[in-house]
């Protein structure tokens, strides 16, 4: 076997991302992240430039289609370990975590069966969705007309 060398990638962030995202949470403007980045580096870019504040808790919304006779679910998992009181599953008749300052985090597989098969829990879960990581183009777009659909 032969070595042939190390390739390190890194996402950075501009100087002045960080200062504009508190700027727009000191004025009350809610920013959402959509990216075509994995989850994990999605989630560390949202800490990176304080979208997600030191102590605020990230949930990933992880949303599975119906198959093999077993219905289309929702489970939600906290990012830190250990798990928070907020882990927890939403079926057809479930309990659905609702904390202010709590941060979902979905990605696009998740977003289109959130469309698909809980069309009357999209909005609440947009409400506190600062992450959207491996959407694709089209998926952006549908975010973004549901996110001015909301009351």
């Amino acid at each position: 076997m032969l070595f042939l060398g190390f390739l390190l990638m890194k996402n950075l962030l501009k100087p002045e991302t960080a200062p504009v995202i508190h700027l727009l949470r000191s004025a009350e403007i809610r920013t959402v992240m959509a990216t075509g980045d994995n989850m994990l580096t999605a989630v560390n870019v949202a800490r990176s430039c304080r979208m997600v504040e030191v102590g605020e808790p990230v949930v990933f919304v992880n949303a599975v289609p119906p198959s093999d006779g077993q219905p289309s679910a929702l489970k939600f998992i906290p990012a830190e370990s250990p798990p928070q009181q907020l882990e927890g599953s939403y079926q057809q008749e479930g309990c659905f975590p609702e904390q202010p300052l709590t941060h979902f985090a979905l990605n696009g597989k998740s977003f289109a069966v959130v469309c698909e098969h809980f069309p009357d829990l999209l909005p609440k879960i947009l409400v506190q969705a600062t992450i959207f990581a491996r959407m694709s183009p089209d998926q952006k777009t549908l975010l973004v007309r549901s996110l001015q659909g909301l009351k």
